[in-house]
């Protein structure tokens, strides 16, 4: 169950309005923090994107962050929503500068969509998070405006450790799924011994939860197969293991993971 929830917040304020919508379905308390730029060096491995982000005026973006978590304490109080915003300076509760050891011990971490254009320093953040937190990443497209739903959820399995993982986090989301479908790509050299789409969906029925199988052709890359079948299929989440190296994610993010962050249109759920 999500009951402690961090979110990030960016600055198209998509976490920030779909954390407190999916808060108030788990009656969760939130905590929100934004990604310092001097932070960020966490991501990074690259001397170049550190000294980018030294110009980009460090003044400029801590008051950025400061009016951000302001404007999230009010939405929150008026959602009704329990929320603690931690801000430069505080002496009690002091902002955190690794925020893959902080993010440790909440229960999942939202986040946005790096919009295109960003240095990839934001997307490295993701890439940090899934690899050195331990805890689940749902990242919600700098776009969003809708607020959670569960209505259509599908999951992307690859039979891979990280995609069970996903499973296995995601599982009080699914449970309050009107539609969950269990989506493969077709691969005639998939090992025969690994769990198959209808092995989840056994699974899945264990726990209550009714799910169908789909397997697609492999006619292209398999990130944007997943993006054509959400968006043909109405999906509102998708369920997806994810590939992030704390060292080098700035350049290593996976190909599937990568294609679908810089392409997603509704909130990614992923595990690592």
């Amino acid at each position: 169950m999500f009951r402690d929830i961090l979110v990030i917040l960016g600055e198209k304020g998509a976490a920030a309005s779909y954390v407190l919508s999916f808060a108030h379905l788990f009656d969760a308390d939130v905590t929100a923090v934004c990604a310092r730029r001097d932070a960020a060096y966490d991501a990074v491995e690259s001397a170049q994107t550190r000294y980018d982000l030294i110009l980009g005026g460090l003044a400029e973006a801590e008051g950025a962050a400061l009016r951000s978590l302001q404007d999230f304490a009010v939405h929150a109080n008026n959602a009704a929503i329990r929320a603690h915003v931690i801000r430069a300076g505080d002496a009690e509760h002091p902002e955190p500068r690794k925020l893959r050891q902080f993010a440790r011990c909440f229960d999942l971490i939202v986040l946005e969509q790096p919009e295109r254009g960003q240095p990839f320093h934001a997307g490295g953040m993701i890439g940090s998070l899934l690899s050195g937190s331990g805890r689940p990443v749902l990242v919600a497209p700098y776009i969003q405006k809708d607020p959670a739903s569960f209505e259509r959820i599908v999951v992307a399995w690859d039979a891979s450790a990280s995609a069970a993982r996903a499973l296995g986090d995601a599982l009080p989301i699914l449970k309050r799924a009107d539609a969950v479908e269990i989506v493969t790509i077709a691969n005639k050299n998939a090992d025969r011994d690994l769990p198959r789409g209808a092995d989840v969906a056994r699974h899945l029925a264990k726990h209550g939860i009714d799910a169908t199988f789909a397997e697609i052709p492999g006619e292209i890359d398999a990130g944007n197969m997943l993006l054509s079948y959400i968006a043909d299929a109405g999906a509102k989440l998708m369920v997806t293991g994810g590939y992030g190296h704390s060292r080098l994610s700035e350049t290593v993010l996976g190909g599937v993971t990568r294609t679908l962050l810089e392409s997603m249109t509704i909130p990614l759920f992923m595990s690592h």
